[in-house]
């Protein structure tokens, strides 16, 4: 068994290693359609499948082994995803570049600057500028060049801001300054994945769901996504609740909400079992307002224009979601029949999207308070419903439900990380007129797949408790 697990590890590793060697190819001066896109496609999704066949099937059948051995492999485990990371410091990013963002972000909040006053558009301009952000706009001439998107302010919060700055103290506008937050988040996320399953009784080794997870190592360490920046406070918070530690937990979420506002989804959850406590409800309620108040403040006081990128994403962002056509399409139905002049069907699709969350939330914790296993389970149900009726399917969103999986490995959502490399497909289609090959298709084989089999592991598992209940009925009688 420990030599399954080394050569899956050593193959995770050889990905990784395969993503450094191949960023040269994807150069930030090397047009898009030169660049060799679909071996990259071809090769992360040979990864997923890796993962995906390998590690929970290596994860069962290790539930058994002597202690001394489970101990190398949890070390082997460790220690291989460390390497996984470690190997794209100084690695070129492939067909991302939102870090640019991240860096210009951070040294404006590290020099007292506000983030949230001016697009990087505007800053180019170099108009009414005040003097020290000028002079940043010098230092950092080509990340404020390439940041993405510039005609809108940053839509990252202040926390997220907070670990922006923390990179610049470590080295002025370095992508690999900004990789050692990272791999300090990260690791902090691996602690409080093992903490939450020491919490629930399960094996450590269900932690490699997320540690030698490609989708993960790809999007945070080679793209550099910031996503663990929202997840360790999550997952503290996740850990909190389940220690019946309620006010802390309500705090340590309005943190993570002010990472990206997302975590909020999880807040129904953690106050459910004080539903009966009005004044319990009402404390950890305004708790959680006051600190997501306080961290919005600098947001929403730096004024909600066109330029704002939090508006410009709520209003027009969207990609690699199917459902979300299929919502899109029927809400353009609807906006058609009924003829609404004030509001247009993409406004309408997504109040079906916010529409179809809340009913799953307010559905899922109807139930009565559950003990910490089901409440984890509960959790990472919402994130994956979260993911899964989203506009926006990006890979690095993925990772959100991947520090999920070990509480909820069900093969559909597992069988995502083999598939949604395919996003990666538009950057091979787009540069030669064929975007309607991956609107039309690529989205589709992502989707498909994992709908699929979520409806087969739901139906199972339903068929599974309706045996169970008869087996308990027949022994009772």
């Amino acid at each position: 068994m420990a030599g399954w697990w080394l050569t899956a590890g050593v193959v995770l590793i050889a990905f990784s290693l395969a993503l450094r060697l191949a960023g040269p190819a994807f150069g930030y001066d090397i047009e898009v359609g030169d660049m060799p896109v679909a071996w990259f496609v071809a090769g992360y999704v040979a990864a997923g499948i890796v993962f995906v066949c390998a590690v929970p099937r290596l994860i069962q059948l290790s539930g058994s082994q002597p202690a001394g051995r489970f101990s190398f492999l949890l070390i082997w485990v460790v220690l291989a995803g460390l390497v996984m990371r470690a190997v794209q410091f100084g690695a070129e990013p492939i067909l991302e570049d939102d870090y640019n963002r991240y860096l210009w972000d951070g040294a404006l909040t590290a020099n007292g600057l506000n983030p949230f006053t001016h697009s990087p558009a505007h800053v180019t301009e170099g108009r009414n500028l005040p003097a020290p952000m000028a002079a940043l706009a010098t230092a950092g001439g080509p990340v404020l060049e390439r940041v993405n998107y510039p005609e809108y302010r940053t839509v990252y919060p202040p926390v997220a801001q907070a670990a922006f700055a923390a990179a610049y103290f470590i080295k002025p506008f370095s992508l690999d300054g900004w990789r050692f937050v990272l791999l300090l988040a990260d690791a902090g996320v691996l602690i409080m994945i093992f903490t939450l399953l020491r919490q629930v009784g399960r094996s450590p080794l269900w932690a490699s769901l997320y540690w030698w997870n490609p989708v993960v190592v790809k999007e945070l360490f080679n793209s550099a996504h910031m996503e663990p920046i929202v997840l360790l406070p999550v997952l503290a918070a996740v850990s909190l609740a389940c220690a019946a530690r309620p006010l802390p937990a309500s705090a340590m979420l309005a943190i993570a909400a002010g990472a990206k506002l997302w975590p909020a989804v999880l807040l129904p959850g953690l106050v459910r079992p004080y539903l009966t406590s009005p004044l319990r409800l009402l404390v950890y309620g305004l708790v959680f307002t006051i600190v997501v108040g306080a961290l919005a403040w600098p947001v929403v006081s730096s004024g909600l224009d066109s330029s704002s990128g939090f508006l410009a994403y709520a209003q027009k962002w969207q990609a690699s979601s199917a459902l979300f056509i299929i919502v899109k399409w029927l809400a353009g139905q609807f906006h058609s029949a009924f003829g609404f002049e004030t509001i247009g069907p993409d406004v309408i699709a997504r109040a079906i999207v916010v529409a179809i969350l809340g009913a799953f939330v307010l559905w899922l914790n109807a139930a009565s308070p559950p003990d910490n296993p089901t409440w984890i389970k509960r959790s990472a149900a919402t994130v994956a419903v979260l993911f899964l009726v989203s506009p926006t399917q990006f890979p690095w969103y993925f990772v959100w439900l991947a520090a999920f999986l070990p509480f909820l490995p069900m093969r559909g959502l597992i069988a995502i990380t083999a598939l949604i490399p395919l996003h990666y497909t538009f950057f091979h289609f787009d540069p030669r007129d064929q975007a309607q090959l991956y609107h039309n298709g690529a989205v589709w084989l992502i989707w498909l797949p994992v709908w699929s089999l979520l409806a087969w592991d739901v139906a199972r598992q339903h068929i599974g408790r309706k045996r169970s209940e008869g087996t308990t009925k027949v022994q009772v009688e």
